[in-house]
């Protein structure tokens, strides 16, 4: 059944929400008001906000006024927090969080002994990619891959099965799933401060939870709801993360995998799981590709020619590498070196190393553009966004008002 624009209004709040506060913020870079008098400016708005709920009748004023306040306020927000200090939180926990760091980096350190080896292995665990070979960063960044060292949501999903696992034994009781709750987001939340909170950890962790906590009330899980959730706790608490281009590109690559993939990976019915595998890695790589290429071709003024090729046999095959390495990390010293667990990862490291630069030499040049304006960053966005909304709420035709309204 079609449902109203007002019904999907009511089921994705956050989005709501978050695309006007978001506008706000977007309005800081011209200047429309001085920073004088805002705190008054902002409590008349909510003024008129309430005055507007309560007495005015008239369904399209409310709304023009909620979302005229909700502009200003995204926009006051930004002047005030540019006054905080927003990484007292992080200084404050840092001491706790150091020694758990160090247990993992000496594991790291007593296991993998090839000095290329520890250093990309401590950068995919934890987040420290300023000791990588620099001959491996740059085969990693010409092939569009340098997402794979940076600690994201591919990252939290594997520590999240991981716990889930560990708590699959617990009954299946209301107080028991609480207490299952609080542990997945008090670990969630400790390795994101492990891996120094860094934007595209933080906001996967942000999702993990929300809809953890979403599960465990039984709420409905709408994902652009859950998506727009953390993008509207961002804004709220540090605004500042939305212009770091690993929060834009692990953001633009989340809703690729939930909005794009399935209407790609939906195409063919396939049967043979070989088959279906292959195109299931194909169609999320394409996906990702389509949401994340925009911003690369913004920010580098390149492409890579090769980065389908790559993403398709690199994502997978890294995935396989840090599996092992959180393994190392929970298990036993003793039982790691019967095992020769440290030295399995090691060999796999170097043929995963070998095949990175092989490809980077067999690859043909980059393409290269020149600058590219925020304006078509912004158009492009826009009609993607509008193809994928009307396809997921309407499952009809692009063009809604091409076709005969039942």
């Amino acid at each position: 059944m079609e449902k109203s624009i007002l019904h999907w209004k009511a089921e994705h709040p956050s989005l709501i929400i978050s695309i006007f506060l978001l506008t706000g913020v977007l309005f800081v870079k011209l200047p429309i008001l001085t920073n004088s008098n805002l705190a008054i400016i902002l409590l008349l708005s909510w003024i008129i906000l309430i005055f507007a709920n309560y007495y005015l009748k008239n369904a399209f004023s409310k709304s023009c006024i909620s979302i005229v306040c909700l502009i200003f306020w995204g926009y006051s927000m930004v002047q005030f927090q540019e006054k905080n200090n927003e990484s007292l939180l992080l200084e404050f926990l840092d001491p706790y969080v150091q020694p758990l760091r160090a247990i993992i980096l000496h594991k790291i350190d007593l296991f993998i002994l090839s000095n290329t080896n520890n250093q990309f292995a401590k950068a995919l665990i934890v987040g420290q990619k300023n000791t990588i070979d620099p001959a491996t960063l740059e085969a990693y960044s010409a092939l569009g891959i340098m997402h794979i060292i940076a600690i994201s949501g591919m990252h939290l999903d594997l520590v999240a099965n991981y716990l889930t696992k560990i708590t699959g034994w617990l009954p299946r009781n209301k107080y028991l799933q609480l207490v299952e709750l609080i542990f997945l987001i008090t670990v969630i939340s400790t390795y994101t401060l492990i891996a120094n909170a860094s934007p595209s950890v933080v906001r996967a962790a942000l999702y993990f939870c929300l809809f953890k906590i979403g599960g465990y009330f039984n709420l409905h899980r709408y994902i652009l709801n859950g998506i727009a959730g953390g993008l509207l706790i961002m804004l709220l608490f540090h605004h500042q993360t939305i212009w770091h281009i690993g929060w834009q590109l692990s953001y633009a690559a989340v809703i690729g995998i939930h909005i794009v993939h399935p209407l790609i990976n939906n195409i063919f019915e396939l049967n043979n799981p070989l088959i279906k595998s292959i195109w299931n890695n194909f169609s999320i790589t394409m996906s990702t590709q389509i949401t994340t290429l925009p911003l690369i071709v913004y920010y580098f003024h390149t492409i890579s020619t090769g980065i389908i090729l790559s993403n398709m046999l690199m994502i997978p095959l890294s995935n396989l590498l840090l599996e092992a390495l959180i393994i190392l990390v929970f298990l036993p010293i003793y039982w790691a070196k019967t095992i020769h667990w440290g030295q399995l990862i090691e060999y796999y490291m170097q043929k995963i190393a070998q095949l990175v630069h092989y490809i980077f030499t067999i690859s043909p040049q980059p393409l290269y553009f020149t600058s590219v304006s925020i304006y078509y960053l912004l158009a492009y966005y826009t009609i993607f966004m509008y193809l994928c909304l009307w396809k997921k709420r309407y499952n009809q035709p692009l063009f809604r008002y091409s076709t005969k309204m039942a």
